[in-house]
This record gives structure tokens, C-alpha cells and sequence, in this order.
């Protein structure tokens, strides 16, 4: 039998000579002077320049450099070694995927212009996450490594993942299993194929490192704050299928370092350690063994919709050749309305469709549709309703194969064939829409009821209705000042992810996300009294013109 360590090891040396004959091959080929770096990034070779500290550009300088990823793979018999020997293994991978783009700027798109696999993620993409992870949109993320038992399982485990809005990251013959399952795949929807072979685990990492530059400001070269961020703010871990080989086991080795747990099904030659390296052998229970390791838990809002719901699929795209319906209100009189009434005029969960449904008209046509959300609540307040309104956008997205854009009466919403197929109807928006309602902004509303029109007749009058609505709301806003309110709040949202950061949002400026306004900090201060948005005064002014406020200065001091 193969001890642990020794496997942890085999593998790192398989990586360090992989890494080694590409690396000799490509400075043979395009020569010590020719650039080497990934598309579209700010942080050169992000591994290398997380552990060393090293800004690489070309293919001399990574080979000066690869002494050092040597001198970060020891064999010593100290589980700190079998650590370090993990990260050297990633800057291993790094080495070869780097000769890679040294080669091509894009090595993972085919003749025709395909891409095949993802490769490298960009800055853009790494800062897109941001958000979603401090909001607990991502809860987290899997690497998922190898094939599993069939594609169904595949297709069942990627699926079980994407509900619970897990981040998954696909590594090695589970890609091509999705594919032949006809998975969406791809950055929008959170299932990344990043590439086939062991490797391309690099460019996840590189994820992860840049995440912690750009967030936490973790300096380059210091590990020990990587290790402390990967391992407090990162919550990820990974899914290996057997058979595991010893350059995944080696790779491994730096995925536990990092705080992110293994998960596998592989008995052979392969030893438990507590909250670290865990064997399930009945893969169908990999998800709830690898949440319960990491110590995830999901926030389920049960809806009664025949299809799955999660922040998974806010980024999915409904192309016309898979459209079902589409609901245009650029062209028909289509719009999103929240009212605020008595509680004595609402019958509490009641979804009433006023008109023919979405299956009254063929296969692709365009349809007009409105959704007249109305609520009570003895804390409800009418500046509430137009925040309300702007979160139906993300409310609507995370439906699966439901794509919604823009506001008030210019929204579009496509519905793909699969979910009509699956028996979505219009009556499914107004459950949505009720569910997140009633669970996300329970502090406020008590009841609410939805109705949805689809008359022509009804839909004229009530769109001349709202707009006059939206008129009195854009008056009031016009004349929201910082000089005509009487507090401003703070947010910490993003301290989760990013420790150190704290805003001062103001009528006149949002916070720095660009997600949170003035009344939308005002509504989630009322959602939650001890949430990240609190009231900060603005009593004892140090000058006025340039607006100066003692309160102010004091609670970023005390926030940040």
C-alpha cells in the first residue's frame, strides 16, 4: 500500500517534469525573449506572482524563475511540506498552461472559432464575482475532477450544484460527459469547462489569488495572508472521481492547503483526514458531504415553479431559436408594478391571471404580459416599492431557462422551449415573484397577492396608470439631495469578502459597487436593523461646503 504522503509527492514530481519538458520545448521554439501572459489580466503569471512575488513577462524570465517553483516542492516528511509541495505543484500547472498562451492567445478555441474549453479567466470576470459572493448569491464553489459513474449522474450532480447557486468549475472527462448531456455550460451561468487535463486546475487558483489581490488586498509574495484569505473567505472545496490519480493527488495537496476540502469516491490507496481529504463512495451523496465540509448552508425558498431555481442561472441567454415566448415591452405594453395597499384589499399567496396564458399563441411570437405585484405591511413604505421592483430582475433571472432585461414597462422576458416544455406558465412568474417577496422582505410586507394581466384592453389603461406612477416617483428622486435628507447610511456589504472596505452611501452617491443607492440602503437598514446598512448621522458639520461631518469620518473609522 502507498502511503499518502508518498502519492502527494509522486505527483508533484510528475507536474515539475511535465512543467519542465513544456517549458524547455517552448523557450527552444519561441526563445527566451518571446512575452508569455495570460489575455486580459493586470496580474501577469497570477500564481507565480501570488507566491514569489514575481512579475513575469517572458519566457526567459519564467524559466529564471522555475528554480525557485523546485525549491517550493520539499519531500519532507512534515505535512507543512506536503502544503508547500501543493502550491508548488499549482505553479507547476501554471508553467505549462502559460506556454500555452506563449503559443496562442487562444489555445482552447478550435479552427472553426469554438471554445472548446475556458482556460483563463479575465480580470472582468474574476470581478464579476464579487458581488455575488459578498451577497451570498455564490455560496460557494466545487472542482469538480475526473468522469462520474455515467453522464446522468454528471448531468445530476453539475444540476444539484447550479440549484443550490454553487460556482462549479469542470475539470478532466466530466466536460465532455456535460456535453453530451446537452448542459449549458459556460462564465454566465456558473458551470466553467475550464480545460481536460489536471493542469488547467491553475487558472482556478489564479481565480482564487486574484480574488484575494483584488478584495482583500493581500500583497503579492505574502503566503500567509493568501493562506489566511483562501482559507476565511473562500469557501470552496472539490469533487475527485476514481480512479484519482497521484498528480491530482499531488494537486490536492495545495487545494487543502488553502482551506477548500477533497471529496472522492477513490478507496485505493487513499487516506482519510478529517474535514480535509473525505471518502464518500456513493457519489450521489458528494453535494451534501462536500456543503457539510465546508460548512455551507443553503438558504432554500421553496416555489411552487416545475423548474429549478437558483443565482445559477441568472446569466443564462435565450437565443430566438430557443424561445418559447417573449414578452417584449419595447414593442407591446408590458410592464412591473409594486403597489402598496390596506391589508384589508389583499387575500394573502393569491396569484390571479387576468387574460390567456403564455400557451394561447404559437412557438416564438411575441406576447403581452404585466405582473402587479401588491403588498401590505405595517413597515412598508412607498419609497420601497421602485427597490422592490429592481430586484424582480435578479427575482425573475434565477429561473431556470427565464431570461428578464430592463424595468418599470420596458422589460423583455423570454421563456425558453425546455421550460415551457416543463410546464412553466404565467401564473409561475407570480409565484416567484410572491415567494422572494414574502422571504426577502419579510420585515416589511405582511401580505401580498400578485395579479397578471394579459388582455390588450386592461394592459393599455393600467400602463397609463403606472406610468404616471413612475412620473411622481421620478419627481421625488430629482429632488432627493444629500442637503434634503436627514441621514445617510453606511454599507459593509462587501467586508465578508472584503475586509477592510466600507461606503457612505448618500442620495447623490451610490457605494462603489454601483449595486446599492441611497433608498436601497434605506430598505435593507429596514429589512434588517443589525444588517451591513446602518444609519449614520450628520449633526456636527466640519464644512459644509465641501460636506464634511465628524459622524461621517467616525463611522468609516470605526467600519473600515
Amino acid at each position: 500500500m502507498k502511503l499518502l504522503f508518498s502519492r502527494v509527492f509522486d505527483g508533484v514530481d510528475e507536474m515539475y517534469a511535465v512543467a519542465e519538458k513544456t517549458l524547455n520545448e517552448t523557450v527552444k521554439e519561441l526563445g527566451e525573449a518571446a512575452p508569455v501572459a495570460m489575455p486580459n489580466t493586470a496580474y501577469f503569471l497570477a500564481n507565480h506572482y501570488a507566491y514569489l512575488g514575481k512579475k513575469i513577462t517572458t519566457l526567459g524570465e519564467l524559466k529564471a524563475a522555475f528554480p525557485e517553483v523546485k525549491a517550493w516542492t520539499p519531500h519532507g516528511q512534515r505535512l507543512a511540506d506536503v502544503f508547500k509541495s501543493g502550491f508548488g505543484t499549482v505553479m507547476a500547472a501554471e508553467v505549462i498552461e502559460a506556454c500555452k498562451y506563449a503559443k496562442s492567445p487562444d489555445p482552447y478555441t478550435d479552427a472553426s472559432g469554438e471554445r472548446q474549453y475556458w482556460g483563463h479567466m479575465s480580470d472582468a470576470e474574476v470581478r464579476e464575482l464579487g458581488v455575488p459572493l459578498v451577497t451570498g448569491d455564490i455560496p460557494g464553489f466545487v472542482v469538480v475532477i475526473g468522469s462520474a459513474p455515467s453522464g446522468e449522474e454528471a448531468a445530476e450532480l453539475i444540476k444539484g450544484y447550479q440549484s443550490r447557486a454553487i460556482f462549479v468549475f469542470l475539470i478532466g472527462g466530466i466536460i465532455e460527459q456535460a456535453k453530451r448531456m446537452k448542459l449549458n455550460m459556460g462564465f454566465p451561468v456558473r458551470v466553467v469547462p475550464v480545460g481536460q487535463d489536471i493542469w488547467a486546475v491553475a487558472h482556478i487558483i489564479s481565480v482564487v489569488n486574484r480574488a484575494a489581490m483584488i478584495f482583500g488586498a493581500v500583497q503579492p509574495g505574502d503566503q500567509e495572508a493568501f493562506d489566511d484569505y483562501t482559507f476565511h473567505r473562500i469557501r470552496a472545496f472539490v469533487n475527485a472521481f476514481a480512479p484519482v490519480p497521484d498528480i491530482v493527488v499531488g494537486a490536492g495537496g495545495g487545494a487543502i492547503a488553502m482551506g477548500f476540502p477533497v471529496v472522492t469516491n477513490d478507496t485505493k490507496d487513499m487516506w482519510a483526514v478529517p474535514k480535509s481529504l473525505i471518502i464518500q463512495e456513493n457519489t450521489k451523496d458528494f453535494i451534501e458531504t462536500s456543503l457539510e465540509a465546508r460548512d455551507i448552508k443553503i438558504k432554500v425558498t421553496k416555489i411552487d415553479i416545475p423548474v429549478a431555481f437558483s443565482t445559477a442561472f441568472e446569466g443564462e441567454i435565450i437565443r430566438r431559436a430557443d424561445m418559447q415566448v417573449d414578452i417584449d415591452g419595447s414593442r407591446m405594453d408590458c410592464f412591473e408594478w409594486v403597489r402598496t395597499l390596506d391589508a384589508s384589499e389583499i387575500e394573502d399567496h393569491s396569484i390571479e391571471l387576468i387574460g390567456p396564458d403564455i400557451d394561447s399563441v404559437a412557438v416564438g411570437s411575441r406576447f403581452a404580459l404585466a405582473y402587479v405585484v401588491e403588498v401590505s405591511g405595517k413597515n412598508m413604505q412607498s419609497d420601497f416599492e421602485s427597490v422592490f421592483e429592481r430586484r424582480f430582475h435578479n427575482f425573475l433571472n434565477c429561473v431556470e431557462g427565464v431570461m428578464h432585461t430592463g424595468q418599470r414597462d420596458l422589460i423583455r422576458i423570454r421563456v425558453s422551449k425546455a421550460t415551457f416544455d416543463a410546464g412553466f406558465r404565467a401564473k409561475h412568474f407570480g409565484e416567484v415573484l410572491y415567494a422572494k417577496v414574502k422571504s426577502d422582505c419579510d420585515a416589511v410586507v405582511d401580505k401580498c397577492q400578485v395579479k397578471i394581466y394579459t388582455k390588450p384592453e386592461d394592459l393599455k389603461r393600467l400602463r397609463a396608470e403606472v406610468n404616471k406612477v413612475y412620473e411622481k416617483r421620478d419627481a421625488r428622486l430629482s429632488n432627493l439631495t444629500d442637503e434634503n435628507v436627514e441621514v445617510f447610511y453606511n454599507c459593509i456589504l462587501c467586508q465578508s469578502f472584503s475586509p477592510a472596505h466600507v461606503c457612505i452611501v448618500t442620495p447623490e452617491r451610490l457605494g462603489l459597487c454601483g449595486a446599492v443607492s441611497w433608498l436601497d440602503a434605506k430598505a435593507t437598514n429596514e429589512l434588517d436593523p443589525n444588517g451591513p446598512c446602518q444609519i449614520v448621522t450628520k449633526e456636527r458639520v466640519v464644512d459644509e461646503n465641501l460636506g464634511i461631518w465628524e459622524d461621517v469620518n467616525e463611522v468609516v473609522n470605526q467600519a473600515s
